[in-house]
């Protein structure tokens, strides 16, 4: 990392540049969130508003009746529908100043905010490095909470998953008797052998398709694809943020693109042929049913501000500073989390259940392994693996979930 490095961030909004300046500025006070992270002194603070035009300020309130606490920065460039600059300081670092500039450019369905806030070349490298790292993390949340003011409307989620094992007609042997999943007759291209699970949301389906391991050689994999509009302005916004884009062609599902984020980690994108736009994106809340699942990053505070922007997710603070955040605007709950140790990335399943104990005691019997059984605030949840080392995990929800 080098102190000249600056923090960029966007997302697109479904409205005109004019009224994303107004709801930026304006409105500032009600679109940002009250969060552990929000401010500069928690103990005091009870609002943000910014002041119209060069030389006002930027203000954490502290004094809901006076309007005044802590500056933030002062605008040095105001140019309403279009640009906005600030100067920034915290009371963490007050001297010197960094700038955030803001920028509405209006695309097919509204306006692309960008924000980048840069000038960390002033400040000892160790100092910058900090100050980075947590604008990274802060940053797109700022955007993602005034995009969740703007429009409010889901963002792409997983559209369709499968999993790859040695072979699939012992999977829906094992499936069917755990979850009672019904599976269509295999079709057999060119050795790629392909059985469709009936009945569930997100649509799901299991072949022979295993990925490289390098421990193992390989192993049984989980592969999920994300439902985008337009798939080469998808591709082309990967590129935009570093990532990379692989294999991508067109079937009779639709058009599909393999694809690597910034940090080397793989994920797919599919935009869906006619016959499967209609497909549900999140099944009943009963047995069997995709209740939740995790995607682990070795940074996920950088994963939230890459898919925010291709994706449009938005995030919940939830436990930020370990590194876990919950998305907030999918059809299908899911959540990001850092990965830990040497654990490479990979996607985390949970089904739900009636009877976890129960189900984990047919997952043996089965000829499957399950870890020991958990509790969190969301219910009881156990780690599992199939009788050909398919990683699964059981979710028995607690009341609400």
């Amino acid at each position: 990392m080098t102190t000249t490095e600056t923090v960029v961030v966007q997302i697109d909004v479904g409205v005109d540049p004019d009224t994303a300046f107004k709801v930026f500025t304006e409105d500032i006070g009600s679109w940002y969130k009250d969060t552990l992270y929000s401010w500069n002194d928690p103990g005091r603070a009870v609002g943000i508003r910014i002041e119209p035009g060069v030389g006002g300020r930027w203000i954490e309130v502290w004094d809901a009746d006076t309007g005044e606490g802590w500056e933030l920065g002062r605008i040095t460039a105001w140019e309403p529908g279009r640009r906005l600059v600030l100067d920034y300081h915290s009371m963490k670092r007050p001297e010197p100043r960094t700038e955030i500039e803001v920028t509405f450019d209006p695309i097919a369905k509204g306006t692309r905010v960008t924000l980048e806030h840069r000038g960390w070349e002033q400040f000892p490298p160790e100092v910058a490095s900090e100050a980075i790292a947590g604008s990274r993390i802060g940053e797109p949340y700022l955007l993602t909470w005034f995009a969740e003011h703007v429009g409010g409307s889901l963002a792409a989620g997983l559209g369709y998953l499968s999993f790859g094992v040695s072979d699939p007609d012992q999977a829906a042997t094992f499936f069917g008797a755990l979850f009672g999943w019904e599976f269509a007759p295999a079709s057999d291209e060119a050795g790629h052998v392909y059985r469709h699970i009936e009945g569930v949301a997100p649509a799901m389906g299991v072949n022979n398709d295993r990925g490289p391991c390098p421990v193992h050689g390989v192993r049984p994999r989980w592969r999920l694809w994300f439902r985008v509009d337009d798939l080469d302005a998808a591709m082309e916004r990967v590129r935009e943020l570093g990532g990379t884009v692989g294999t991508h062609e067109s079937g009779r599902s639709g058009g599909y693109a393999e694809c690597r984020d910034d940090q080397g980690v793989d994920f797919e994108l599919w935009t869906p042929a006619s016959a499967y736009v209609d497909s549900p994106l999140a099944g009943p809340a009963q047995p069997g049913q995709l209740g939740y699942f995790t995607l682990s990053f070795p940074d996920a505070g950088r994963a939230h501000s890459f898919y925010g922007q291709l994706l449009g997710w938005f995030v919940e603070p939830g436990l930020a500073a370990a590194g876990q955040f919950h998305v907030s605007n999918t059809a299908l709950p899911m959540g990001l989390t850092t990965t830990s140790g040497d654990d490479a990335p990979a996607p985390t399943l949970y089904f739900r259940v009636d009877d976890i104990a129960a189900t984990a005691a047919r997952v043996r019997e089965l000829g499957g392994t399950t870890a020991d059984i958990g509790t969190s605030d969301s219910g009881a949840h156990a780690a599992c693996f199939d009788d050909q080392g398919t990683p699964l995990s059981l979710w028995q929800p607690a009341p609400g979930y």
